[in-house]
């Protein structure tokens, strides 16, 4: 009976935690274009340097995946802004989040999508 009514009050408890979802996280930068990133309106190439290294690392340590490993800076924004120039309408984190996915993809060995 005991166990009954702390399982019972377990499931109360978590049912009144909050969940976080994709939808409700801020992420600087989120409204620039691939347009803006091609021309350079992000500042200079060290800006859009760090924003990438920043969010790379930051989904890598959110994921536990070293995606990084097996890439570097330069190649990195070599590859946003190849991305930007083919999609100029997709937003840079869009643009930065398929990069993750690309190393991601690359790590496990999987062929390009």
């Amino acid at each position: 009976m005991k166990v009954v009514i702390v399982t019972l009050s377990l499931i109360t408890l978590l049912a009144d935690v909050p969940m976080a979802t994709a939808s409700t996280v801020t992420v600087f930068g989120a409204k620039l274009s691939c347009e803006d990133w091609v021309q350079g309106d992000m500042g200079d190439s060290s800006a859009e340097s760090t924003f990438v290294a920043g969010f790379l690392s930051g989904m890598a340590v959110a994921t536990n995946k070293d995606v990084l490993e097996s890439t570097d800076l330069d190649s990195a924004t070599a590859w946003m802004t190849s991305y930007c120039g083919e999609n100029p309408s997709s937003t840079v984190t869009g643009a930065a989040e398929k990069l993750f996915f690309e190393l991601e993809r690359r790590m496990k060995g999987g062929r390009s999508r």
